[in-house]
């Protein structure tokens, strides 16, 4: 490596560590706003924390990577113009390309190691995200019992206090209504005072409870005859000088669930995997589709395969025909229909055979709405996975687009900081994600190829790409 070189990735590597950390931070931060009702306040531990903030570091380097390599290209070149550095190589005969080589190396090198994170890490890191995502979403906030507020966060239990001392354990006014049962009987506690307090790892809630009563309310049972009156409820009341009640808190532990439940997302599959789910999708919609073809068959006589003409499916609107036609006709008044002698049939048996033929059509048309239905979604299952394999390729190859982008972006702007290149980048940024976004809302119903949906972006930035560098 030539001092040169050395001159021109040093502050390209230590300009790309700075910014890729920095948009990491962020995009973790946008995570944890989006979900903040869902993340905080459960009462976990920072270990799970933790582990949830590795998976959306790791899934989100798919982006992170090349926005901080069009910052940090944009921000090193730049410096260097500023400063006439650049000025001083070309005077030395040493051309852009050349300038750019021991980035574009670099970089290239990046690039396959983000296809292998984008094929293999990200989706493994995706499906354990949305697993623990998933388990925490249902996982009950820590319990907090606030004065003159039934607090219902415990299943089965309603608890109201009137005041709270100031060690948070103390309670008094305390009324507990339990609906465990489940049989319709009313059971409340009332007590004067209560100590809270949680026993064995904070796996159960025990409340001490002094100077109370317990009302155990039953309902009343139905009468026997119209002539039996019905029974009155029955109230049973005791009291007690000390009570303790013992309440499970498992609701508030953080379960997990098996990992094989979010397999199906196809964020959460590789590159392999996506390619055998869109094979067996594809299958599935030619069985699917041969059956909707036999349907028509055995209905109606269209030619078979072998035949020379193609089968031409009838439109729902051919199917339904009769329908305006019995409209128009009056189906109740028979004399409409003209009389045939050939027919076996009677002149008034006409409107019931017409009535059973059209209920006979619209059961047949609904059936046939239903597969359709089967195969459109069999086609956006295909159209995801395709979508998702060629955008794992084309996130790869995007790294080594905008350097080429940034770097002479960089060379013209000569403007060094967190200023100026900040500015055109979030420009660019923004301009290739209004078009990916479009090209892949387009590509996920079919307007255009999965292909061309995923490449969409980077075939836009390849004009603007080759301006820059010419």
């Amino acid at each position: 490596m030539k001092k040169i070189d050395k001159l021109i990735l040093g502050p390209f590597l230590r300009m790309l560590a700075l910014t890729f950390g920095i948009i990491l931070f962020v995009l973790l931060m946008q995570f944890f706003l989006i979900y903040f009702d869902e993340l905080v306040g459960k009462g976990l531990s920072w270990g799970v924390y933790t582990q949830l903030s590795s998976y959306i570091v790791l899934s989100a380097t798919r982006e992170a990577f090349p926005l901080a390599i069009l910052i940090a290209s944009i921000i090193s070149l730049g410096s260097l113009g500023e400063h006439f550095e650049l000025t001083a190589i070309k005077s030395a005969g040493i051309s852009l390309p050349r300038v750019l080589l021991p980035m574009i190396v670099f970089v290239s090198l990046l690039s396959a190691s983000v296809l292998f994170c984008n094929s293999y890490l990200v989706p493994r890191s995706n499906l354990k995200l949305l697993n623990l995502l998933y388990d925490m979403s249902r996982t009950k906030p820590t319990l907090s019992i606030k004065e003159g507020i039934f607090y219902d966060g415990i299943p089965g239990y309603s608890i109201k206090v009137s005041k709270k001392l100031p060690d948070q354990k103390t309670l008094q006014g305390i009324m507990i209504y339990d609906h465990t049962d489940e049989q319709g009987k009313v059971s409340l506690a009332t007590a004067e005072t209560g100590i809270l307090y949680t026993i064995q790892d904070e796996a159960y809630l025990a409340l001490e409870l002094f100077d109370g009563y317990n009302y155990l309310e039953e309902p009343p049972q139905e009468a026997l005859t119209e002539d039996d009156e019905p029974m009155v409820p029955k109230l049973y009341r005791s009291s007690f000088k000390a009570q303790k009640l013992i309440i499970s808190l498992a609701s508030f532990k953080l379960s997990r669930t098996k990992q094989e439940l979010f397999a199906s997302f196809t964020k959460a599959k590789n590159n392999r995997q996506l390619g055998a789910a869109a094979r067996r999708k594809q299958e599935d919609k030619r069985v699917a589709i041969q059956q909707l073809k036999n349907n028509f068959q055995m209905r109606f006589s269209l030619p078979t395969s072998d035949d020379q003409e193609p089968i031409t499916l009838p439109t729902a609107a051919n199917i339904l025909n009769l329908k305006a036609y019995l409209a128009q006709k009056h189906v109740d008044n028979t004399s409409d229909f003209p009389a045939d002698t050939t027919t076996p049939y009677q002149r008034k048996d006409t409107a019931s055979i017409f009535q059973k033929a059209l209920d006979h059509a619209k059961g047949f048309h609904e059936k046939l709405k239903s597969q359709s239905e089967d195969i459109q979604l069999l086609q956006k299952s295909i159209y995801s996975y395709e979508l998702e394999k060629h955008a794992m390729i084309a996130l790869a190859v995007n790294c080594l687009l905008v350097l080429l982008i940034g770097g002479p972006l960089g060379a013209l702007v000569k403007k060094g900081g967190l200023s100026i290149p900040i500015i055109i980048a979030v420009f660019l940024v923004v301009l290739y994600y209004v078009v990916a976004v479009t090209a892949e809302k387009w590509a996920s119903v079919g307007f255009i190829s999965p292909f061309l949906g995923a490449w969409a972006g980077n075939l836009i930035s390849m004009p603007f790409c080759l301006f820059l560098l010419y």
